[in-house]
């Protein structure tokens, strides 16, 4: 016996499309709506973003001001270690940020007299190596922030 599905055409898709719409009328060139036209549009001014020194400099304020005016900051230990991380991911140095200031370590320059045999000890355990690392590291940033601190000196001086 046939079933009926056998004489019946098949069906294509496109062939039952959405109702046909006449397109809605087009504004002439150079008018809007009478909505758009009710509310003055006004050109806000952007403000332009801070460049790196200065949002720098806002944000990391570690060290008080001098006679000469600002006097670059010392990095925060978190910031500082946070950037080590960066370039050194197999470090770990992160974990350590908390470990400095959960003992009132706060800014690189406060750690900078810090010996060897002190970090691998209690309360920071550091392996060797990342101890190693690290000095070096702390005696590289305290070297750069001196360095800019004399020529800002320099130049306010000279002013």
């Amino acid at each position: 016996m046939a079933s009926p599905q056998m004489f019946m055409p098949s069906l294509n898709p496109y062939m039952f499309s959405a109702p046909w719409f006449p397109p809605a009328p087009m504004a002439p060139y150079g008018h809007l709506p009478p909505a758009f036209n009710q509310v003055p549009v006004t050109p806000q001014p952007v403000a332009t973003p801070p460049n790196h020194q200065s949002m720098k400099r806002e944000l990391l304020p570690s060290s008080p001001p001098d006679e000469y005016g600002f006097v670059e900051p010392f990095l925060t230990i978190r910031i500082f270690l946070e950037g080590l991380v960066v370039s050194n991911p197999l470090r770990k140095l992160e974990i350590y940020a908390d470990i400095f200031e959960s003992n009132d370590y706060y800014d690189v320059d406060e750690i900078a007299g810090m010996t060897y045999d002190r970090l691998i000890t209690d309360p920071f355990n550091m392996t060797p190596g990342n101890a190693e690392f690290l000095l070096k590291a702390i005696d590289r940033e305290v070297k750069r922030v001196k360095r800019i601190r004399e020529k800002d000196r320099k130049r306010v001086r000279h002013h």
